[in-house]
């Protein structure tokens, strides 16, 4: 069961449950800020961007694929994007999926088959 939420101020003002400690705690931590490299985006995937920046082709309107660098590692990253209230800036979500080179091949080399079992469906 949860404990209640209520706190009982002490006349002592040298109590541990002091009112500045107790206005701490309902305080929430300000939200970091993501930050985004600069993308090429292009709108046909059969044009490739001619820039040495994360390379970006887009599926949709909010739907980005990115080959990009983390760690020393060259990454396909297939990725929903929503648009920041604030920037107006397309931002990465959680849900996607990022492809190392050894997966992407493998990707690669099976996208026919599941492209003829989309198609029978």
């Amino acid at each position: 069961m949860p404990k209640s939420k209520e706190f009982v101020e002490s006349d002592d003002s040298s109590a541990s449950g002091s009112s500045s400690e107790t206005e701490k705690k309902g305080k929430k931590r300000p939200k970091k800020e993501v930050k985004q490299k600069e993308t090429t985006k292009v709108g046909s995937s059969s044009k490739k961007p001619k820039t040495n920046e994360d390379q970006t082709w887009e599926l949709d309107e909010k739907c980005l694929v990115t080959v990009r660098e983390f760690k020393g590692k060259t990454l396909v990253d297939i990725r929903h994007m929503y648009e920041d209230r604030e920037s107006g800036e397309l931002k990465p979500t959680k849900k996607g999926i990022s492809l190392n080179k050894k997966l992407w091949q493998k990707l690669v080399d099976i996208i026919q088959e599941v492209d003829d079992v989309v198609k029978e469906k």
